[in-house]
């Protein structure tokens, strides 16, 4: 065989095994591509924007669902914490839905790190939470991490069980009122408002004038009925007498042993140990446990990088944005005064 045919042979066997190459890389991407997908639909749940992300493997007919109350309980996504993640009203109540309708759940753990945050959704993740674990005669134990004061701890309240460090910050049970008065400021620069209303308390705690003793009175009213039903529902939650609620929910923050020693938490434990006392004590000691995310993971990842960008942005331009704030405060349209249970106040 000629030198002209040994290069040919050997150009033949070169395309063959690159040609063998192309098709196990073609099938391992394809494979590859087939377990990314896998991973990133196989646990969503049909007709919610809901993915179950198992925390440890089990018994998949008799789980623990793990619900995280993190950052301000407010309406929408919630203010970033640190690490990114944040607390979504809407999103919280759409994973009691989905407890709801599965029979495979037995168990609630609820962990919380959270200051408070609106008197309306502390409210409503409270009742919605445990007239589900009553109908569908769930356990739900309550693991209050770095701090769970005010509507962090109403939501935690009602729980069989309650669990804290020594080193929570808890407590804080009350509610709060804030509006800011500017008027002696609008005096020094010369400015007045000119308001037109209806009726006398139209315009009821208004930052640009004094308030009276008589919108004072009924703006405490207000706060005192909304204290009245958080005092209830740590007095029916705790069953403690609502005399003994008042004299520690005075607004002041306690420790875990402090908490404890008041009768506000059950136990002094972590996470992980509270999550294996509640297994043992309803034999869901081989439970599947799992929570929820509100996207595929991929998507996740985005949303986060996002996030992180937004908050370093915020905080690059965080002296323009107090300066336009206290423009749109001074000369524009204010906040409503608003309740909350909040530690720490706005």
């Amino acid at each position: 065989m000629n030198k002209k045919r040994w290069i040919a042979v050997a150009i033949a066997l070169v395309l063959f095994v690159a040609s063998l190459g192309s098709q196990v890389l073609s099938t391992r991407l394809a494979d590859q591509t087939e377990d990314s997908l896998s991973q990133l639909t196989g646990n969503l749940i049909p007709g919610t924007s809901l993915q179950e992300s198992v925390l440890e493997s089990g018994d998949a007919s008799n789980r623990i669902a793990v619900l995280h109350i993190e950052g301000t309980i407010q309406s929408g996504s919630g203010s970033m914490l640190t690490d990114g993640s944040s607390y979504d009203h809407d999103l919280f109540l759409e994973q009691l839905k989905a407890i709801e309708e599965d029979d495979t759940i037995k168990g609630i753990f609820l962990i919380v790190d959270s200051p408070g945050g609106g008197v309306y959704e502390s409210a409503e993740a409270h009742d919605k939470l445990y007239r589900i674990a009553a109908e569908k005669e769930l356990p739900v134990y309550a693991s209050m991490q770095g701090t769970a004061a005010s509507g962090g701890y109403y939501i935690s309240a009602g729980a069989d069980k309650i669990y804290a460090t020594a080193e929570t910050t808890t407590g804080s049970i009350g509610v709060i009122m804030q509006a800011i008065e500017y008027s002696g400021l609008l005096e020094k620069l010369g400015i007045e408002y000119n308001t037109i209303k209806s009726g006398s308390l139209k315009d009821i705690g208004s930052p640009d004038r004094d308030m009276t003793e008589e919108e004072r009175a009924l703006l405490q009213a207000y706060v005192d009925e909304a204290y009245q039903r958080f005092v209830t529902v740590v007095s029916t939650g705790r069953d403690m007498p609502e005399e003994e609620v008042r004299a520690v929910a005075n607004g002041m923050i306690y420790s875990g042993t402090q908490a404890q020693a008041l009768g506000l938490v059950d136990e002094i434990a972590y996470t992980d140990d509270a999550l294996k006392a509640m297994k043992a004590a309803y034999g869901l000691e081989d439970a599947e446990v799992f929570d929820y995310t509100s996207t595929p993971g991929l998507f996740s990842d985005f949303s986060w990088l996002f996030a992180q960008a937004a908050a370093k942005l915020t905080s690059q331009n965080n002296q323009t944005l107090s300066e336009l704030q206290l423009l749109r405060d001074t000369f524009g349209t204010t906040a409503a005064p608003r309740l909350l249970y909040l530690y720490g106040g706005e």
